[in-house]
């Protein structure tokens, strides 16, 4: 028969173990794996191009965002975005007279974390927005949703901040995109538009 110290061994060793699980559980979440996936967009040379194929520009602060959705076909990767809520602080253009300052929009961003294999997933190097983060963006209405989406996947999204990494994935770029040309086009969007 077991004394009281030996149980009471017995639940403070099980207790320290669901701890240290908890523990590895958490620092597993803080290095995730990053995997960039390809996608066919079309690519920008000017501000001025991009700012014609955008039916809404608005200036706006990331509030909260959706779980990440993420589409799998027989073992491979169909589709993953994460639908972000912003508030616009200044529209500078809107083709639909829709939005007004204040006003919330949902946003298709081309990131997603898959909490099963700790992955996030990134479409042409695209990084998520930060929450409480202000963005410009131009964007252009989904065809069969309700949400805007940045046109030129990264090229639509400028960061008002000076962190380069919240434009695109640095870390894991991919070489289908020439980042000086976005470079240059974020410090003209930013010239006209601040």
């Amino acid at each position: 028969m077991l004394n009281r110290n030996s149980i009471v061994l017995y639940v403070a060793i099980f207790i320290i173990s669901l701890g240290l699980s908890s523990c590895s559980y958490r620092e597993e979440n803080l290095n995730p794996k990053h995997i960039g996936l390809d996608a066919k967009f079309k690519g920008y040379d000017s501000l001025e191009n991009m700012e014609i194929d955008s039916s809404l520009i608005v200036k706006a602060v990331k509030v909260d965002e959706d779980e990440p959705t993420i589409v799998m076909a027989d073992g491979l990767m169909v589709s993953c975005y994460t639908i972000s809520n912003l508030e616009i602080s200044k529209v500078y253009k809107d083709n639909t007279t829709e939005y007004t300052s204040k006003d919330t929009i949902r946003i298709l961003e081309n990131e997603a974390y898959n909490k099963y294999d700790n992955t996030i997933y990134h479409v042409a190097g695209y990084e998520k927005m930060k929450l409480g983060d202000e963005y410009l963006l131009f964007l252009r209405k989904s065809n069969t949703d309700d949400w805007y989406i940045p046109v030129g996947i990264v090229f639509g999204k400028v960061d008002l901040g000076d962190d380069k990494a919240a434009r695109y994935l640095n870390a894991h770029e991919q070489e289908i995109i020439d980042y000086s040309v976005i470079d240059q086009i974020n410090e003209d969007a930013r010239a006209k538009y601040q």
